[in-house]
């Protein structure tokens, strides 16, 4: 979890903490980590993505009954992250992840990582980043020439969920975004070597994709 500037925060020194009611300290933590007054360090753009995939899985499955991940849920995991210190410099770099992995029992988990992957493997044998936003569609980033042979929309959450596909130019430049690869195929293609293959004629545009056969390495 970032945030703007980091304030000092000394609830009491390592000197005199024997009087500090630890659960209250973790709250008061917790609060300023979430206003961005306190930043984790380790709480980072991996963990976003981590939180993402559980509140897109519990959405999209709710028989599975994943845990939440309200602010709620943020502050409770935050204040567990927190336990146990009197001052900042002892929770800056604090393991995130040794609560959040508790969070999960080992079903959950895997189901998880199937369900919700970091990466998919496509239909062609290319192996896609999925990004993750929360109450955004996941969305895959590849240029075109890399979805030849990716004919039909990829989905996680057993074909629950369509990814958002950004095509990019071959100089990795965003062409369109589309749940509609087919249709993609089928019309948008043609449009976008009619505009964007002169300004890439070291890359192959095929007429035809689909019985297009490429050489070796040359995709």
């Amino acid at each position: 979890m970032r945030a703007g500037r980091p304030l000092r925060l000394g609830l009491a020194t390592k000197e005199s903490d024997h009087g500090v009611n630890l659960d209250q300290a973790a709250g008061i933590f917790a609060a300023r980590v979430l206003s961005g007054e306190l930043v984790l360090k380790n709480w980072d753009h991996t963990v976003d993505q981590w939180t993402a995939r559980l509140m897109l899985l519990g959405k999209a499955m709710p028989e599975l009954e994943m845990p939440g991940c309200t602010d709620a849920d943020r502050s409770d995991a935050i204040a567990q992250i927190c336990h146990g210190a009197v001052s900042y410099k002892e929770i800056k770099e604090a393991n995130v992840w040794r609560v959040l992995r508790d969070w999960l029992s080992p079903a959950q988990r895997a189901a998880l990582d199937a369900c919700c992957p970091e990466r998919i493997d496509l239909s062609n044998g290319q192996s896609a980043k999925i990004s993750y936003d929360p109450g955004k569609d996941p969305f895959i980033s590849l240029r075109v020439s890399h979805l030849f042979g990716v004919w039909e929309t990829p989905a996680i959450v057993n074909g629950r969920v369509p990814l958002l596909v950004h095509i990019l130019t071959p100089g990795q430049k965003p062409w369109q975004m589309t749940k509609d690869l087919k249709g993609f195929w089928a019309s948008g293609y043609a449009q976008m070597k009619k505009e964007v293959a002169g300004r890439y004629p070291r890359h192959l545009w095929p007429d035809n994709p689909r019985e297009w056969v490429p050489p070796p390495g040359r995709i």
